[in-house]
């Protein structure tokens, strides 16, 4: 006599056949409502998504920094709270360091100064980081460095990057 005990396996090997079909056939009812793509809209970057809209700042790009020199990005979070993402990937070169500087700590940096930077929010001989915190009120500049400053370059680098600013209504 056949056995007719359906095991996990066989179970599993069932739902990893049925559910797929079944989902496909779905999709495409006449009048069902798919999930829509968020799309930025003149009233916000995207106002069905509290974790996304009010973004005051966004970039996403590759930069080739040579070595001896630094990319800077000023972050202007004057007149409240607000949340600030970066991360990158150095795809070619090698290691960088990031800094994140108030504004007279910048000005220092680029005369050369031993200045102080936020380490807890900046990386120094690093491939990749993704970082995220509060900002209160403040303009700060990011910088990604390819100088001896802290990390003697390893020649030209090519680092894939995003950041995003957004206004926050936690204080």
């Amino acid at each position: 006599m056949p056995d007719r005990h359906l095991t996990r396996r066989k179970f599993g090997a069932l739902l990893g056949f049925v559910v797929p079909s079944i989902s496909g056939c779905l999709s495409n009812v006449p009048g069902s409502n798919p999930t829509p793509t968020p799309e930025p809209t003149e009233e916000g970057d995207y106002p069905n998504n509290v974790l996304l809209d009010d973004r005051v700042m966004h970039r996403n790009e590759t930069i080739t920094i040579p070595a001896g020199e630094y990319e800077p990005y000023r972050v202007d979070a004057s007149g409240g709270a607000h949340w600030l993402l970066y991360d990158f990937i150095v795809k070619s070169g090698g290691p960088i360091d990031v800094f994140l500087f108030d504004e007279d700590a910048y000005s220092g940096y680029t005369q050369g100064e031993n200045v102080e930077f936020y380490s807890v929010y900046s990386h120094v001989e690093a491939a990749s980081e993704e970082t995220e915190f509060p900002l209160e009120d403040a303009e700060r500049v990011l910088v990604f460095d390819n100088t001896p400053w802290r990390t003697e370059p390893q020649g030209e680098v090519t680092v894939e990057l995003e950041i995003e600013l957004a206004t926050s209504e936690e204080s």
